[in-house]
């Protein structure tokens, strides 16, 4: 990427490279980007911020954005006008929830005119996306990997993360901690016996303290 950077003529950066890094960064205004002895420099708040001393996240999205942009025609006046298609493989790897949940948009601003193919493991990266955008691929009984109707995925824009994550979108039995998972069957089991030793009844009793000491938010009581 630096060797990349350092071939850009000024007019190229500030004019192609420098708006669509801006928009993929969430840069506020004020914040300036300049390209300084082959390495890019972001300004905030009266301070220089050299690459290698920025996030991963940060780096992360500046990785992305620079092969996006190496591999585009040079002819375009902006990036805004540049039509392609992009394959993205696990959208959202190293990067903090906050930037996941605003990647998508990131890449619709800097890239309008760009068609984004990816996949992700990230529940967070679906925000962004409209209903009927995202597609969900399953490996079946025969081991081929198929799609999933997309009249069965729910409205992911509407569902908290936990929700995303039990849903068909993801398809997690649920989010409990497996240990307390493993509390609660146990429990349950013992609880639909009808003939319980004195053992067992006070099994029930012993699991019933520690479940109805869980925390509200991981309770099922």
């Amino acid at each position: 990427m630096d060797e990349w950077l350092s071939g850009l003529k000024s007019e190229q950066f500030n004019k192609r490279v420098a708006p669509a890094l801006f928009d993929l960064l969430a840069l506020k205004t004020g914040d300036k980007l300049e390209v300084k002895h082959g390495k890019l420099l972001i300004k905030q708040f009266d301070d220089d911020f050299v690459i290698d001393e920025v996030s991963d996240g940060f780096k992360s999205i500046i990785a992305l954005a620079s092969d996006i942009m190496q591999a585009l025609s040079a002819d375009k006046s902006s990036y805004h006008s540049t039509q392609g298609i992009v394959l993205i493989d696990e959208l959202g790897n190293h990067l903090h929830p906050r930037w996941r949940m605003q990647i998508v948009d990131s890449l619709r601003r800097a890239f309008p005119n760009l068609q984004f193919i990816v996949t992700t493991h990230e529940p967070l990266c679906l925000r962004g996306l409209a209903h009927g955008e995202v597609n969900v691929l399953v490996r079946d009984q025969q081991q081929e990997i198929r799609v999933l109707d997309s009249k069965v995925l729910p409205y992911h824009n509407a569902l908290r993360v936990d929700q995303l994550l039990t849903s068909d979108l993801f398809g997690l039995l649920d989010t409990i901690d497996p240990k307390i998972e493993k509390t609660y069957k146990e429990y349950y089991a013992l609880l639909s016996k009808n003939d319980r030793t004195i053992a067992e009844e006070d099994k029930v009793n012993e699991l019933k303290i520690q479940l109805v000491s869980l925390p509200r938010y991981m309770s099922q009581f």
